[in-house]
């Protein structure tokens, strides 16, 4: 449940930011991609972006975690925003009522993924998660318009 450095991992790439704003950004991660749910996956990479062109990374282990613990554990590294796929509207509404933004709606690659949202380019139809109705208000709007999914209760 700890967190691990991994910025000498191969394939960790640059984070750029033109900002003097510094955020702690969770990707929760499947493979090299956007984990499709936040509640059900095993871990998120964690990045600290602002002024250093290298930014900080850790893995965060959220292997059996309720959900109160995935926030309680994201509150704890200091986490921003979230950006993932989809998410219920229970722990989508706690994030948020926590201080932590979510950008819902979001697929593909992590470090494509990280690089649109350090150029402002996440509104991009490549990174829509597919069956996202969300619009790019919706999405800049920390993904509070999105519809959810009758039957699980996720927000895509």
């Amino acid at each position: 449940m700890g967190l691990r450095d991994t910025n000498s991992l191969p394939g960790r790439g640059r984070i750029e930011r033109h900002s003097h704003h510094v955020a702690i950004l969770a990707i929760p991660v499947f493979r090299s991609r956007v984990a499709p749910v936040f509640d059900s996956c095993l871990q998120a990479l964690v990045i600290r972006t602002g002024n250093d062109p290298d930014a900080e990374r850790s893995d965060l282990s959220l292997r059996n975690l309720s959900s109160s613990e995935r926030v309680s554990i994201l509150k704890t590294a200091g986490v921003t925003t979230l950006i993932c796929g989809g998410i219920s509207h229970t722990l989508h509404a706690i994030l948020e009522s926590s201080g932590i933004s979510v950008i819902t709606g979001i697929a593909g690659e992590v470090e494509e993924v990280l690089s649109a949202f350090a150029s402002h380019r996440l509104d991009d139809p490549k990174f829509r998660m597919p069956g996202w109705a969300g619009t790019k208000s919706s999405r800049q709007k920390k993904g509070t318009s999105s519809i959810p999914d009758e039957n699980k209760g996720i927000h895509r």
